[in-house]
């Protein structure tokens, strides 16, 4: 079964991918799956239903259609515009920073400039995936920020000052 490395409160854990191409889903994954679906397809329209409102030319009909277009294109992991969004992940948002550095820095000894490109983080992604280096890169430099942060802290904790409890509030006397 397949794994991710999965960042929480810090500290890096290795969690299974129970999901694979062909899992065959529960009643509760359907309801999930199909929740996202929803949610996202009507995130992606939300704001031309609003601008449409605005402008007086909104109808059912034809978001209607839109929608329905929308839905016959909609693949799980795809995004649409925007390119990937950025990994909450430490280890996977380093990774990925260290992979766009080094798309970047090959572009600019071939004579180009990075910010000519607009796919770059599309690309950053992928070779993160292909290449576990930039992972394995990632969580020594995720580990030793978490242990400088540790040290320091450590230092500093000591330096913390509690607030002092609140004086409990006088009870209400009845309205007579």
């Amino acid at each position: 079964m397949n794994t991710e490395q999965v960042t929480v409160v810090g500290h890096v854990f290795t969690m299974p991918n129970p999901f694979e191409e062909g899992h065959v889903l529960t009643e509760g994954e359907a309801g999930q799956l199909n929740q996202v679906y929803h949610e996202n397809i009507r995130n992606n329209i939300a704001k031309k239903v609003k601008d449409a409102i605005t402008a007086g030319s909104f109808t059912v009909e034809a978001f209607q259609a839109q929608i329905d277009k929308m839905c016959e294109e909609y693949e799980f992991g795809k995004r649409r515009a925007g390119g990937p969004r950025a990994p909450s992940d430490p280890v996977a948002k380093e990774a990925l920073r260290l992979a766009i550095d080094a798309i970047s820095n090959k572009l600019r000894a071939d004579g180009k400039k990075p910010s000519d490109f607009s796919n770059i983080k599309e690309l950053a992604a992928t070779l993160v995936s292909k290449n576990p280096a930039f992972t394995e890169k990632a969580k020594e430099i995720v580990a030793e920020r978490q242990a400088m942060a540790d040290a320091a802290l450590g230092d500093l904790m000591s330096g913390l000052v509690e607030k002092p409890a609140e004086a409990p509030k006088p009870a209400e006397t009845p309205a007579a």
